[in-house]
């Protein structure tokens, strides 16, 4: 079922139809048992089973998740989960101890409308609402190797009462940072790789325990400007990669 009228010209399905799902109360149970029932296979075994071309993008991996779950269109969204408010993660994680490569992203955001937000209303708080988390393992250090990587076990994730108000403190304290002008950045010697990198004065991942802010744009010139004029690259909040490896482990 593709729905063009749901939002504009934005393609939809429903996982309802699309797994005959006749009881809509318990369709979470049900995309999970679909997805779990496949734990343990490679991308590359899933697409020969479902006869599914591979590109080169970098989202192929989700193309083929999307695909196994039985949607036509990988650039369709889910209807269902628009509805209650379900976000979708991919979660790339090592196989050895179940550490996420690197945090997982929301969207950036603009400055000047965070700090104006109360935390009852926020955008970011409305993301964090339900999401269903995919973990693929990787084998080896090629993530190029389609058969090193493999699908993990996947469950939905809403906040506890205890995490939200951690998340709350912190995106609280990330809020007066921004509104003090830590988002000021000076340029300092990259080691790594050749060249100067910009540092802001925000907290970083390690001083906090759930959340934090860092850099999404798409590049050095995708940049954002704070109230006082302070100009960086675009941000956004990601779940810290601890955390996520903890909530990892207490799915499996």
């Amino acid at each position: 079922m593709l729905d063009v009228g749901f939002s504009g010209l934005t393609k939809y399905e429903s996982i309802i139809k699309t797994l005959n799902i006749t009881n809509f109360d318990g369709f979470e149970e049900i995309v999970l048992a679909r997805l779990n029932s496949l734990q343990g296979k490679s991308v590359l075994e899933l697409s020969e089973l479902y006869d599914i071309k591979i590109g080169r993008s970098k989202s192929r991996v989700a193309s083929v998740i999307k695909k196994v779950i039985g949607f036509k269109s990988v650039r369709s969204k889910i209807k269902e989960f628009e509805q209650l408010g379900i976000e979708i993660k991919m979660i790339n994680a090592r196989t050895k101890d179940y550490r996420p490569m690197e945090a997982i992203s929301f969207p950036a955001m603009k400055l000047h409308e965070f700090i104006l937000e109360e935390w009852e209303e926020s955008t970011f708080l409305s993301m964090i609402n339900k999401i269903l988390f995919i973990p693929i393992y990787k084998e080896r250090k090629d993530i190029s190797d389609l058969n090193a990587l493999y699908l993990g076990k996947a469950f939905f994730w809403t906040p506890s009462n205890d995490e939200i108000s951690i998340i709350e403190q912190e995106w609280l304290t990330y809020q007066d940072e921004v509104r003090q002008g830590q988002c000021k950045t000076t340029k300092v010697l990259n080691k790594s790789k050749r060249g100067y990198k910009e540092v802001s004065e925000l907290s970083k991942e390690s001083a906090t325990k759930i959340i934090h802010m860092r850099p999404h744009g798409r590049d050095s010139n995708d940049r954002d400007e704070d109230a006082l004029g302070n100009s960086i690259v675009k941000q956004s909040f990601w779940l810290n990669t601890k955390f996520m490896q903890q909530l990892i482990k207490k799915n499996l």
